[in-house]
């Protein structure tokens, strides 16, 4: 499974990028939102990998979803932005995937529960996926509201009591950031079946797989 974050532009163009900045990823500095695709393509996305060989454009979306046009399973995560760019990047992504005839093997997912509403309007029979704190009883009635199949718990609040709470409601349960032996062996502790990881190739032979697997790590 490949996860990615989606953030629209000002002329709704969507591109995958983590921040609604490029100043932390980019060698370039503002807001996603603010930028033409013109200016955004100009930028080289490697700055927190100095020694990647190539410059490396932000993508949109649409050239994400070509080039993973093999990989089985795509997590696409909306980002937190203000209501009317929420529902334009779901329309967008829900667009661009019936443009390319790739609707199996994609959930939707979000920390917010405007956006996985928003999915749930425009395409019900699309898989969504929450994260947020699964200590709070609002976390878990959003994601019985938004009748999401997936949901995300982070390492920081994760107990085997949440982990079993998810599974008996019919949840994937999915662990992060899970990038390195201590975050591994929590997994393990807890119940988790699948991680959200940076580091495929340090953690993968922690849980006895190989690195080149493309299905979710099981614990």
């Amino acid at each position: 499974t490949v996860e990615l974050d989606v953030h629209v532009k000002h002329d709704d163009e969507l591109v995958v990028i983590h921040d609604a900045t490029v100043d932390r990823t980019t060698n370039g500095t503002g807001a996603v939102s603010d930028l033409t695709l013109a200016e955004i393509k100009s930028l080289d996305a490697r700055s927190v990998h100095e020694d990647w060989p190539e410059p490396c454009q932000v993508p949109t979306f649409r050239e994400t979803l070509e080039a993973l046009a093999d990989m089985p399973n795509i997590e696409v995560e909306i980002k937190k932005d203000t209501p009317e760019n929420m529902e334009k990047a779901v329309a967008g992504v829900l667009r661009t995937m019936k443009e390319l005839g790739r609707t199996e093997g994609i959930v939707i997912t979000s920390f917010e529960p405007y956006a996985l509403e928003v999915a749930m309007r425009l395409a019900p029979d699309q898989p969504r996926g929450h994260m947020g704190d699964w200590t709070k009883e609002e976390t878990w009635e959003t994601a019985a509201r938004c009748t999401v199949t997936k949901v995300g718990i982070n390492l920081g609040h994760a107990t085997p009591e949440i982990v079993d709470r998810a599974h008996k409601l019919g949840y994937r349960a999915v662990a992060w950031p899970c990038n390195d032996t201590e975050a591994v062996e929590k997994t393990k502790a807890c119940g988790f079946r699948e991680v959200c990881t940076d580091a495929p190739t340090t953690i993968a032979p922690l849980f006895g797989r190989a690195v080149n697997e493309v299905q979710p790590l099981n614990s």
